[in-house]
Parts: structure tokens; C-alpha cells; sequence
């Protein structure tokens, strides 16, 4: 029996999209379903910034660094 948690992986959004995204986030954060979440936010003028919402510090830390390595994975 696999005791790992499920991975969520939302692809780059827009527009009704993202509001869509950030209620499913919201709603599962609310169902205690997430702790802390990581995203890339990325702006219009080409740069991003990586951003973590909800848990601990050390969570939060955690959580970025994941998103960055999975980050450097992909390339």
C-alpha cells in the first residue's frame, strides 16, 4: 500500500483559469486537504517569483524547494 500523497500539478493559467486554480486551492486548503502550497507566479515583464502560502517557515521551505527542483528536472 502506497502511503505517499498525491502530487497536484496545475500547468500555467490565465484569466478564468487562474480564479478556477486559486478556488480549488482555496476549497482544499479549507477542507485541511493542503498545509502549504508553492507557485511560481510569473509577470508580464518575463520575470517570476516563487511564492509559498500557508504552513510553518520550515514548511514553507520545504515546499519551495520542491517546486524548484522539480523545476530544474523538467529541463
Amino acid at each position: 500500500m502506497d502511503d505517499e500523497k498525491p502530487s497536484y500539478h496545475y500547468d500555467a493559467v490565465a484569466g478564468d483559469d487562474m480564479v478556477r486554480v486559486l478556488t480549488d486551492l482555496k476549497n482544499r486548503y479549507l477542507s485541511r486537504e493542503l498545509r502549504c502550497v508553492a507557485l511560481r507566479v510569473f509577470k508580464t515583464d518575463g520575470t517570476w517569483e516563487d511564492v509559498a502560502l500557508g504552513g510553518t517557515p520550515d514548511e514553507q521551505a520545504a515546499a519551495l524547494e520542491n517546486l524548484r527542483q522539480q523545476q530544474r528536472r523538467s529541463h
